[in-house]
């Protein structure tokens, strides 16, 4: 990160790398152009929408399928409506 005088500074003495312990080069492009010190050379907010980072795809977090366990499907769920009714 740059600062006023156009000098580059670190956070505490380390790189934003190290000082966020992230690897992500997409996720900190964004965080480097949102915290450009001269707001002409700062992301607007359209272009942060629209940033490769905000608009990628995250990968799937579903749980693996556990194959010994029978499947529980939404039809043997009670509703909630149904509750109290009758």
């Amino acid at each position: 990160m740059t600062n006023s005088r156009g000098r580059r500074r670190r956070v505490n003495g380390r790189t934003l790398e190290r000082a966020m312990g992230c690897q992500d080069e997409l996720f900190l492009d964004f965080i480097r152009r949102c915290f450009e010190w001269e707001p002409d050379m700062r992301l607007t907010p359209l272009q942060a929408i629209r940033h490769d980072w905000i608009r990628r795809k995250k990968p799937s977090a579903a749980a693996p399928v556990d194959s010994t366990q029978p499947s529980r499907q939404m039809s043997q769920q009670p509703s909630v409506a149904s509750h109290g009714q009758g």
